[in-house]
């Protein structure tokens, strides 16, 4: 069976159309390739709007998240290295960035002792429950707002999934 597209006016086969149930054939007035652009461009003009929903839905939907994340580990991984292993030139100046900021954060009066013994734990943390720990700034070394140290002070142990999501945010 066939139908036409209400936005592109192209007669496609049913497979072409997503299912919507209120409908009286059951499949929606647009044909997917052109919901998909509808959505795409809606997207690209509401971006703020965007983001702030799908916020408002990752935290209301944390534990589906995490649990997200953990089941495509290996997929996500696949993807990072894929995309390091094709831009060389901006992981590099991505790592010297961070690499410069982190030093030029770390003060004199930091207790480097302390410092290590977090990383330390982290790696405990990791070998002990098999869950990737990362020793996180609490304040960001490169904050929009605000900038933190590299000290034992603004440091803390979290699981990867949390440290990614938080990402270089500082929210009290």
């Amino acid at each position: 069976m066939t139908k036409q597209c209400n936005k592109c006016g192209e007669v496609k086969e049913l497979e072409g159309f997503s299912k919507r149930s209120i409908t009286k054939d059951g499949y929606r007035g647009t044909c997917r390739f052109c919901a998909t652009a509808m959505s795409k461009a809606w997207q690209a003009a509401n971006r703020k709007r965007q983001a702030a929903h799908v916020k408002a839905w990752r935290i209301k939907n944390k534990e589906h998240v995490k649990e997200y994340e953990r089941a495509n580990k290996e997929r996500k991984s696949a993807t990072n290295k894929a995309w390091k292993s094709l831009n060389p030139d901006r992981l590099n100046f991505h790592t010297a960035k961070r690499r410069a900021a982190k030093l030029e954060r770390t003060v004199p009066w930091a207790n480097n002792e302390i410092i290590e013994a977090l990383y330390a734990e982290a790696r405990r943390l990791s070998d002990t429950t098999g869950t990737l720990f990362h020793v996180d700034h609490v304040i960001p070394l490169q904050g929009k707002l605000v900038s933190g140290f590299h000290v034992e002070t603004n440091l803390q142990i979290l699981p990867w999934y949390d440290n990614l999501s938080k990402s270089n945010k500082f929210e009290l």
